[in-house]
């Protein structure tokens, strides 16, 4: 098999990697401008013609014959596309904006498959499907194993990469929920300038990092046989890569928590001191913890559909960030 994770010389796998990054660079540098600070209209279209045609070369790196019927996908795609163009009806470009990269997700995956006649797919979306659009990370933790560096490292860092923007998305949710966890957040980098700037550079990072490893798993694909892989290992990633990034989600739960706990003993005496009333931080970020326990229920259980927790340690910290999101949610009511 010709992949990342087999013994090809390195060379071939350095120039293949640097053609990945590339398109990877071309489409964050698309997304940066066309579509993060305006996601519907004109931007949108151009980045769904990028995006097709990005992916288009990808298959062509792959040096394979490839699915031909996949391209009936580019239809939904760029009828999307169009109706961003032509109208400006707000319904309209939502769902052109679902359809536009849920066909274009199809086209990606069943393109870059094996050779296998239309007639002979059972399902067009199967659960591979899901975890290779929404979880592509484990395209990046089999090329971290084909480089020769301590495996624990390769897993530490990749658990560390896949940790971050859930880390972004909880600490926005919890600055938006909790006044006094906001307020004392932006005390502490007071002094530092965390701008405008820096959010859309570890944004885009992120957006990078997603590409690279959707290009990756594009790559791999082309020469892997028609099998279902089994759910356990649907991750690709280790044991090592999900108690770091559980125990960085822990951390994150842990001081928020701490937060909760010193207002509870605290009282209005705390408040008053942050120049804060009961009434203004009690009326503050049900919805926002409501919708942060929902996400923490999808993490739990994607892991055990995956994993069925057979790891006693990682098991016990999805128990621990389940306990943790009980505390969270009980101040909040």
């Amino acid at each position: 098999m010709n992949d990342f994770s087999t013994d090809k010389p390195m060379s071939e796998q350095s120039s293949r990697l640097l053609e990945l990054t590339g398109i990877a660079l071309v489409l964050t540098i698309a997304f940066h401008f066309l579509l993060a600070e305006r996601m519907f209209g004109f931007g949108f279209a151009a980045f769904i013609i990028i995006l097709a045609s990005c992916m288009v070369l990808v298959a062509a790196l792959g040096k394979r014959s490839i699915n031909m019927w996949a391209f009936i996908f580019l239809i939904p795609a760029v009828l999307s596309a169009a109706s961003h163009v032509l109208y400006a009806n707000g319904v309209s470009r939502i769902l052109g904006f679902f359809i536009g990269f849920g066909s274009l997700s199809l086209f990606a995956f069943w393109l870059t498959r094996p050779l296998i006649n239309l007639k002979s797919v059972k399902c067009l979306w199967p659960f591979n499907f899901w975890i290779d659009t929404i979880w592509p990370y484990g395209s990046l933790s089999k090329f971290f194993k084909s480089i020769k560096v301590d495996k624990r490292i390769n897993s530490i860092v990749l658990g560390i990469v896949i940790a971050i923007p859930f880390l972004l998305i909880f600490l926005a949710l919890f600055t938006s929920a909790d006044q006094l966890f906001a307020k004392s957040f932006s005390q502490i980098f007071s002094g530092v300038e965390i701008g405008e700037n820096v959010y859309r550079f570890l944004r885009d990072i992120i957006v990078a990092l997603f590409f690279l490893a959707s290009g990756l798993l594009m790559y791999s694909r082309m020469h892997k046989p028609v099998e279902e892989k089994n759910k356990s290992t649907l991750l690709g990633i280790n044991n090592v890569a999900l108690i770091t990034f559980l125990t960085s989600l822990n951390l994150l739960f842990a001081i928020f928590v701490i937060f909760q706990a010193a207002y509870f003993f605290g009282g209005e005496a705390l408040l008053a001191s942050q120049d804060l009333t009961y009434a203004d931080y009690a009326r503050h970020g049900f919805f926002e913890l409501l919708f942060a326990s929902g996400l923490v229920f999808g993490i739990v259980w994607f892991i055990y559909r995956t994993t069925e927790m057979k790891n006693r340690v990682v098991s016990m910290l999805n128990v621990v960030m389940i306990a943790l999101t009980g505390v969270i949610i009980a101040s909040a009511i």
